[in-house]
């Protein structure tokens, strides 16, 4: 609290991909085959190391810094959300829509 000079202070985290398992044991929606988001992920979003990871988090931890964002991911949402404002969330679901594999529906045709 910096008017009251207790020495506490909050970093806030903001990572990117990163190479671990949270996309095989995440939640998805029942529109989504979580297999293959889970592939998805490890494949075109996990780029950093947790090792590295973790060396960016404690080097802003100890700057003091309110706000640290891992990964070259998480700095263009974080400029893209700055620049769009409240619909870049839109935007999002809407590339998530058409980008997130979807669960086959038992039945269907495929083209």
């Amino acid at each position: 609290m910096l008017i009251a000079g207790h020495p506490v202070g909050v970093t806030v985290v903001h990572p990117g991909g990163i190479k671990t398992a949270i996309a095989r044991n995440a939640r998805v929606s029942h529109r989504e085959d979580k297999a293959a988001t889970a592939r998805l992920f490890d494949k075109r979003l996990a780029r950093m190391s947790p090792e590295r990871a973790a060396e960016v988090i404690v080097r802003g931890v100890l700057r003091n810094q309110p706000r640290v964002l891992v990964g070259i991911d998480a700095h263009v949402v974080h400029h893209f959300a700055k620049l769009a404002g409240a619909r870049y969330q839109d935007v999002y679901a809407a590339v998530a829509k058409r980008v997130l594999p979807k669960k086959a529906v038992p039945g269907a045709r495929h083209p």
